[in-house]
């Protein structure tokens, strides 16, 4: 379901609530034989505070909505969970095989793992140096909104989007692009890469993601290109096209801060 529909849906039962509240508060004044001020009282100020907060645009965020409050829709967390289940079925089946071919091939495996060993060797040096600049979180959690998020350099969650595929992570980079989704006038698709002192261009080339982010979270932080950005929401992998090529690694953003 879309923002728009989840928000008009937020509305209606807000809506309803605050009937309901109303009827209550006039039956415990008025229709009862011995008038019960106090929880006549009570009800009428959820009543208001309830019609107070239809007009108040930032209690439509995931955390402050009564309904759908989590940040993935039903469908995306489906899709999320089928493939952890296929990675998880392909992972078993190749360790099987991996095991036959060791027992097979011990001679041949040890010459390998030499290859191996300097090439991943390699591979983490290039990476530390391209994380030299990058915040590295990886590891640690953080609570925003009620919401608990994995904090991760953006590096880390490109090189294994996999790792992250339907969690909830923050992390941080630099906005490159601001481009509104075609197909939802509502979101927008900013484009968002770490820093990085030692390439000629200042970022880590390669580690870009595309965060969605809502119309209202937009304009009400002034997101333009070349903000720093630290944003908090739930990772997707390979779910987003944006000019005809699909991104490894998005966010669908719950939260953001701005960086001065």
């Amino acid at each position: 379901m879309s923002t728009f529909f989840i928000i008009i849906f937020e509305i209606i039962v807000r809506v309803l609530i605050v009937g309901a509240c109303a009827v209550g508060a006039y039956y415990f004044f008025r229709v009862t034989k011995s008038p019960h001020v106090i929880i006549g009282s009570i009800i009428g100020v959820v009543a208001v505070a309830v019609a107070f907060n239809i007009f108040i645009p930032s209690s439509y965020t995931p955390g402050n909505r009564i309904t759908f409050t989590h940040h993935l829709t039903s469908q995306q967390a489906a899709e999320s969970r089928a493939k952890s289940s296929d990675r998880a079925d392909a992972a078993s089946m190749e360790a099987e095989a991996s095991s036959k071919r060791a027992e097979s091939k011990s001679l041949e495996r040890a010459k390998a793992s030499s290859k191996q060993a300097a090439a991943h060797a390699k591979s983490i040096s290039t990476s530390k140096k391209n994380e030299s600049t990058a915040e590295s979180l990886s590891g640690n959690k953080v609570k925003v909104g009620g919401i608990s998020y994995e904090k991760v350099s953006m590096t880390t969650l490109t090189d294994t989007p996999e790792d992250y595929d339907g969690s909830n992570i923050q992390t941080r980079g630099t906005i490159t692009l601001i481009q509104r989704d075609k197909d939802n006038s509502n979101m927008y698709f900013v484009v968002m890469v770490p820093k990085d002192s030692n390439t000629s261009s200042g970022y880590a080339d390669g580690h870009g993601i595309v965060a969605q982010i809502d119309i209202d979270t937009l304009k009400d932080n002034s997101l333009t290109e070349g903000d720093d950005l630290t944003i908090n929401g739930g990772a997707l992998q390979d779910e987003v096209t944006v000019n005809g090529k699909t991104v490894a690694m998005s966010v669908i953003v719950d939260s953001v801060t701005v960086h001065n």
